[in-house]
């Protein structure tokens, strides 16, 4: 059995899946400058990772439609990407020690 009445189309035009597109190409030129900018490897990681985490916010939102999802869905990405930051923090924490 389908309920038609709860699916809601959403009509976003040309305008804003382009504009995110130049905005993921550009922040892939500027990954790549930062890749090659600072001598030090970790800074440029930090950076790189933080710039992947805008272009990671950039696709889920507006390609594969999590802005117009429930709140639920909001929630349970937020409690992978909190695990996924600590796990990823714990680990650069100890490879920190090995320098």
């Amino acid at each position: 059995m389908s309920h038609d009445h709860d699916h809601v189309h959403h009509d976003v035009g040309y305008k804003e899946p382009i504009l995110v597109f130049l905005a993921l190409v550009f922040l892939t030129i500027l990954t790549v400058w930062v890749a090659g900018r600072f001598d030090s490897a970790m800074t440029s990681l930090v950076v790189a990772f933080a710039i992947a985490s805008v272009k990671a916010f950039f696709v889920v939102r507006y390609f594969m439609h999590l802005k117009y999802e429930d709140k639920v869905f909001f929630f349970f990405l937020l409690t992978a990407l909190g695990t996924f930051a600590v796990v990823f923090i714990l680990l650069f924490a100890d490879y920190g020690y090995r320098w």
